[in-house]
């Protein structure tokens, strides 16, 4: 009982009853009953029967609304109201009858007015927390899914990180040790951009949509750890129109495209390769393309191919079925196109 009176809910429940014992009271003074027995009985009336209907919230609970048992339920129901409103009635009749504090003529029709009265409140009371019940479950779906939104989010993300991966920061270390008895300023410059890199994947890990213009320069460090690994073997083309880099993307959506073209094109070849990188807009479309020639004579690389697909997918679930990731080889160039979708305020812009 005492957690009914905790819960803010159920005290707005017992005010609303305030009116309701109010109507009871209006309804019995009309049966030619006086203001003072028509308030003490309304009174009398109003209190238990809150109490009694407010704790409905349990039978609630306890009987869910649910299709396959709507034959037991309804019938559980009705027979709760008959019961809480016969049992509150006829405890009144007897004590009325017995201190005959109203008129024997009067007494059955203000007892049938009662529980009728009763009935009914104590339904709609069952109507009320059903509701109630119903309300809470949609929030708490809402939020289950919001938190399942999160955390697969997250672990996209985690996944994505790991996937700029342990052979890349291992390579890159490599590089640095080589290039300390070399050249200690090309060493010092590398460490940075390793630091740089792997601080903003950290941060892209916070955000739930990041802009192109943030991706690319992402894109930019990771490239230009990679040309200080391979040297002359790599080159780096990019083209970028800068009314693109307002669009919107979930984070690291091209960075495992760019792995794919160092990996697959530049680590297999031995002459030099040359990164390309196109955006631009055309009409209601931001066009990207990443193009790498790569050695069509050389044994293709050991993989898993979860770039390109992980990529197509996280493009129709961010940007719908408008948007299109085309992949192509054609002549010793392996080129994939995307065309995204702008929204309203990068079309301005």
């Amino acid at each position: 009982m005492e957690a009914l009176f905790k819960d803010k809910s159920t005290l707005g429940f017992f005010i609303a009853w305030i009116p309701l014992t109010a109507l009871v009271g209006v309804l019995l003074h009309v049966k030619e009953l006086s203001w003072m027995q028509s308030t003490i009985l309304a009174i009398c009336f109003g209190v238990p029967m809150a109490i009694a209907s407010a704790s409905s919230q349990y039978m609630c609970r306890v009987l869910p609304l649910r299709r396959s048992r709507l034959t037991q339920v309804i019938p559980a129901l009705v027979g709760a109201c008959i019961v809480v409103s016969g049992g509150w009635t006829a405890a009144f009749y007897s004590v009325c009858r017995t201190a005959q504090c109203i008129p024997a003529h009067k007494l059955d029709d203000v007892t049938l007015l009662l529980f009728m009265m009763g009935d009914a409140y104590f339904a709609f009371s069952l109507v009320l927390h059903y509701l109630l019940i119903a309300v809470a479950q949609t929030r708490d779906a809402e939020k289950r899914a919001h938190e399942a939104r999160v955390l697969g989010r997250e672990a996209e993300l985690r996944a994505l990180r790991a996937q700029v991966n342990p052979h890349f920061l291992f390579n890159s270390l490599n590089s640095v040790a080589a290039l300390v008895s070399i050249s200690s300023e090309r060493a010092r410059e590398m460490v940075l951009l390793l630091s740089d890199f792997f601080r903003s994947t950290l941060a892209f890990g916070k955000q739930e949509t990041v802009t192109l213009g943030e991706e690319l320069m992402l894109v930019d460090k990771y490239l230009q750890i990679e040309a200080v690994r391979f040297g002359d073997r790599m080159e780096i083309d990019s083209e970028v129109d800068v009314r693109c880099n307002t669009l919107e993307l979930p984070p690291l959506l091209l960075q495992p495209l760019f792995e794919n073209a160092v990996k697959h094109g530049v680590s297999s070849s031995v002459d030099t390769v040359t990164i390309r990188t196109r955006v631009k807009r055309v009409d209601n479309t931001v066009q990207i393309v990443i193009s790498n020639e790569y050695d069509e004579d050389a044994a293709p690389r050991r993989g898993t191919h979860t770039g390109l697909s992980t990529t197509r997918e996280r493009v129709k679930r961010f940007f719908g079925e408008s948007a299109k990731i085309t992949a192509t080889r054609q002549s010793g160039v392996f080129k994939v196109d995307l065309a995204l979708p702008a929204k309203d305020e990068e079309k301005q812009k």
